[in-house]
This record gives structure tokens, C-alpha cells and sequence, in this order.
């Protein structure tokens, strides 16, 4: 018996037995047969940013906090920034405001011209068209819009006069002429600093919102 398993033995090892088209290549045996196929994953190795890393070491190397010059630098843009940016939103605010007296007016105007219409006359003060006013005739900076008629010996009813000034002045408004601007009335806003003087090109009067030319010109007294 082992003699013929020798036989055996030898006759697998020829190298025509192992050609093509022997039984044992197309049964595809494996040459050693105690041998097993073992398979090897790759080993996951993380992936790390060295610029990444390099960077946080260095900000872990000097502490914690900024430093003294990192903090001016820091309060120089910021202040920069706010000179900048401040006076721009101030500027986009005032803006706002002028176009809404200027909107405001336009809509009193046609309250004026509507008691004119019904009455036959102008209205004697702002009470009398009281139930039309915009806003309860409130200008964007929180103070009254002023009206008086030029009727009635074209002075200024006692009632709208404004404080410290005596009843019967005559408070029409005026140019740099001293030319009035109106005929009939004069309707105006005294702008952002609340103040204002009869003549337009006094400082006083430079921000006022104002009708002129009968309701020609709605605008600001310093364009006007």
C-alpha cells in the first residue's frame, strides 16, 4: 500500500502532470493543500492636518489670552469702523425723516385744501383740521408741525404763536430777501433741532422742512 501511494505521489510531481489540461490544474487543487487562504484589512490610520495641528500648538504654546497688542489692534478697527459706520446710519435716519415731514406735509395740504373747498376759507389754526393730521400732526422728531394763515390782516393767530414771541408779530416766512414765501399760509416742520426763525437762511431755519411758492417747493429751507 505505501508503495503504490509513492507512485502516486511521484506521478503528481512530473511536470506534465501539472500542464494544462491535467486533471489535477483543472480541478485547480492547490499546490500544498494544508495551506488556507487568510485575508489582511488595512489598517485605518486618521488622517491629521498638519497645518491644522501646527497652528493650535502654536496658540497653546503662548497661553490662554490676547495679547496686550492684539487688544489695541483689535479696539483701533472697531473704532475705525464705528467713525464710519455711526454717522453713515445717522445720515440713512435723518434722511428717513425728512422724506416722511416731507410726505407728512403734502398729506396737510390736502386736508388745508379740502376745509378750503367745503368752507370757503382757510383753516385759522391746526385744530381745525385736527380729525386729518398725519401722525396727530406730530413731525418724525416728536414736535408739532406749524401752520398759520396769512388771512385776517396777515398776522399770526395768538393761539399758534409759539412761546416768547408777542401775539399780532407778523411771523410769515421769508427768504433771504426778506421776500415771504407764501401767499396764503405757511406750513412747516422746524426740523431735527426744533427751532426756527422767519428767515430761512438763518442757522435756526437751515433744517426746517417747509412749503414754498404756495405748495410749489416741499423741501428743506437750505434747498430752497
Amino acid at each position: 500500500m505505501k508503495f503504490q501511494m509513492d507512485d502516486v505521489t511521484k506521478t503528481l510531481q512530473r511536470p506534465e502532470a501539472l500542464q494544462l489540461g491535467t486533471w489535477q490544474s483543472r480541478l485547480n487543487w492547490p499546490q500544498n493543500p494544508i495551506s488556507r487562504p487568510t485575508y489582511t484589512f488595512p489598517r485605518r490610520v486618521p488622517v491629521v492636518n498638519n497645518q491644522f495641528s501646527k497652528v493650535i500648538h502654536k496658540s497653546n504654546a503662548g497661553g490662554n489670552g490676547f495679547t496686550l497688542l492684539e487688544l489695541l489692534t483689535a479696539l483701533a478697527v472697531i473704532g475705525v469702523l464705528s467713525a464710519i459706520a455711526i454717522p453713515t446710519y445717522n445720515g440713512y435716519i435723518e434722511k428717513i425723516n425728512i422724506n416722511k415731514a416731507i410726505s407728512d406735509i403734502n398729506f396737510i395740504q390736502v386736508c388745508i385744501e379740502r376745509y378750503h373747498t367745503e368752507t370757503f376759507d382757510y383753516p385759522s389754526a391746526m385744530e381745525d383740521i385736527a380729525g386729518c393730521l398725519p401722525n396727530n400732526g406730530i413731525d418724525p422728531w416728536g414736535k408739532p408741525y406749524v401752520y398759520f394763515s396769512h388771512d385776517k390782516d396777515d398776522k399770526l393767530k395768538g393761539k399758534d404763536k409759539p412761546k416768547g414771541e408777542d401775539k399780532g408779530d407778523d411771523q410769515r416766512r421769508q427768504d433771504g430777501n426778506e421776500n415771504p414765501i407764501n401767499t396764503l399760509y405757511d406750513l412747516y416742520s422746524k426740523g431735527k433741532d426744533g427751532l426756527s426763525k422767519k428767515q430761512l437762511t438763518q442757522d435756526d431755519s437751515k433744517d426746517d422742512v417747509i412749503v414754498a411758492h404756495d405748495g410749489a417747493f416741499i423741501g428743506l429751507a437750505s434747498d430752497f
